[in-house]
Formats: structure tokens, C-alpha cells, sequence
């Protein structure tokens, strides 16, 4: 006797976000939909047992239960989908990708096979491989054209990562999360050729005469000693010419704390996390800066939001 089941398609929709773009990786929400084939009560059995063992986590028996189901329909993608999902979970990231390419091969154009391809690179590091991704998601789906960019950035690319934000507001308008990007490529781009335009005629100097050194070599004097005026005199100076640097904004934090102007304080090093990138240590120290300027102004939302997520290593 044939026996017809449904089981729809799952459809997980995942919202990347940039640094806040970080193009998130995580899984936010399931749709209501639910995968739709025919398939026999044995495969059901084995693809619903996998799917409540990766519920709670037990990643190796999910797998075990899909590859039962992979042997009743080898030729299933939903199979392959999951597999890549339990393998990615477990950060097996070359068996994902492999899992994610076989089904992305029986359905080109998903839209949730691509972005879990698009995860597995950037837990990889792979920033070509995430770009070539990302720029596949854009051709039907205008919320990846900002983690797009973002990439870009991350690459260094940054007249590329401003196309993408100028192709992003021609289509869809300008946003505040495109506005702040734009913001900060430009910056970027500033630095580069201020760095460039300095870099020529110091070429036969020594990296501790360079400009940004000085800087650098400066400021850690002054917070060291505690001089915390000239700290923010010369912090400000060194924002202003080296816009992408952080940890100056680190020092100006520091000293407009020190001299009695907190609340612009809070701007500066927020404004400043926006420039680290993968720099846990000096996250940590923003941080432990911003817990010490709400402690003091006794804003407990603020206060809370910060220690945890210093607590939770979210850096």
C-alpha cells in the first residue's frame, strides 16, 4: 500500500544584522510552514527523530537518524539541509558546506541553503567565499545587500562595500542601518588616504615615526599617568585625524569620563565599538569603560546591559 505524507517546506528565516550588521548567523525564528514531500512512515520516523534530537542538542544522534533517511531517499535535499544544519551546530564546518552544496545542487536558488552556505564561510573565515554567497542572496533578496557590504569591509574593500550600500539605496531607499554603514565606509576610505598620503614620504622611516605610532605611543603615556586633560586634548586630535582607529576613541572616552563629561563619553565609545573588529581585548575594555560611566550615573538598564554582555563574552 502507497502511503502519501506532507511534510512542507521549512522555510527559516534568519535576519543579518551588521555590527551591527553581523550578518547574525543564528536561527531566529521557524515560519510556520513545515517541509512538504512524499515520503514513506520510515523516513518520517527517522527525520522526526532527528529533528528532537537536534532540539536538545544531541547533534550526533540527529545525524545518525537523517543518514537512515538518507538511505530510504538519497535523493532529498531536505535531508541534505538538515545534515548541514547538525553538522554546522556541532561546527563541522567542511561536512556543512559539503551537505549545504549537495542541496543547494537540487535547488539552486533556495534562499535558506544559500544564507546557511553564507554561515558556514563566515564561521570559516572564508571572506571570498562569503562574498560570492552573499552577492548570489542579493539577486533575489534586498536584505542581504548591507551584510554584503559589510563583508566587503571586513575585507578592506571598501569602494566595493560603498557600491553595494549605493545599490542597496537605489532600490530600496535610504536607511538608518545603510546611513551608518555609508558613514562609516567613508570614514574608512578618509583613513586609507590619509594613511597613504602619509605612508610615501615615511617610507625610510621607522613605524615608531609614523603619525599613528605617535599617537598611539602618546596617549598610552597620558592614561598611564593619569593625565587625564591632556589625554582628552590630544585623544580628540588623534579621533579626528585617524577616524577608524578605536582605541582613540577608547582614550577620548577615558578622559571626557575623567573630566566630568560622562554622557558624551557614552558617545564616543559607543561610537567607537562600531570600529573593532575582532579585537576582543579592547571590546572588553570599552565595556568595563561604559560599566563604570552608568554605575556611576546609577542607570541600571545600561549598566546591566553592558556586565552582561561582558559576562557572556559576546565581544
Amino acid at each position: 500500500m502507497k502511503i502519501v505524507k506532507s511534510i512542507k517546506q521549512l522555510i527559516i528565516p534568519v535576519i543579518i544584522a551588521i555590527p551591527f550588521y553581523a550578518l547574525s548567523q543564528e536561527e531566529k525564528e521557524k515560519s510556520d510552514e513545515i517541509y512538504q514531500e512524499a515520503y514513506t512512515d520510515a523516513f518520517q520516523d527517522n527525520f522526526f527523530e532527528a529533528l528532537r534530537a537536534k532540539g536538545i542538542e544531541n547533534y550526533d544522534k540527529a545525524i545518525e537518524f537523517l543518514m537512515e533517511c538518507k538511505k530510504l531517499e538519497p535523493d532529498s535535499v531536505v535531508v541534505d539541509y538538515e545534515l548541514a544544519r547538525n553538522y554546522y551546530l556541532m561546527h563541522n564546518y567542511p561536512e556543512a558546506e559539503n551537505h549545504y552544496t549537495i542541496a543547494l545542487q537540487g535547488e539552486p536558488g533556495n534562499k535558506w541553503y544559500l544564507n546557511g552556505l553564507l554561515e558556514v564561510y563566515r564561521a570559516m573565515h572564508d571572506l571570498e567565499k562569503a562574498i560570492e554567497v552573499a552577492g548570489r542572496l542579493t539577486e533575489n533578496h534586498g536584505e542581504y545587500f548591507l551584510p554584503l557590504a559589510e563583508l566587503y569591509v571586513e575585507k578592506g574593500d571598501y569602494d566595493k562595500a560603498k557600491n553595494v550600500i549605493d545599490s542597496y539605496v537605489n532600490k530600496f531607499g535610504d536607511s538608518s542601518e545603510s546611513k551608518i554603514l555609508r558613514l562609516k565606509v567613508d570614514r574608512l576610505i578618509s583613513y586609507s588616504k590619509f594613511q597613504n598620503a602619509v605612508s610615501e614620504p615615511e617610507e625610510a622611516k621607522s613605524i615608531e615615526e609614523s603619525p599613528l605610532e605617535k599617537y598611539r605611543s602618546k596617549l598610552s603615556s597620558l592614561y598611564g599617568s593619569g593625565e587625564y586633560a591632556e589625554l582628552l586634548k590630544n585623544s580628540s586630535e588623534a579621533v579626528d585625524n585617524f577616524p577608524a582607529q578605536p582605541e582613540f576613541y577608547y582614550y577620548k572616552g577615558v578622559g571626557l569620563r575623567m573630566t566630568g563629561n560622562p554622557d558624551l563619553a557614552v558617545e564616543t565609545l559607543e561610537e567607537g565599538l562600531d570600529y573593532i573588529i575582532e579585537d576582543e581585548e579592547l571590546t572588553r575594555k570599552f565595556y568595563e569603560e561604559l560599566i563604570a560611566i552608568f554605575k556611576a550615573l546609577n542607570n541600571q538598564n545600561k549598566l546591566k546591559e553592558y556586565q552582561n554582555k561582558l559576562k557572556e563574552g559576546r565581544l
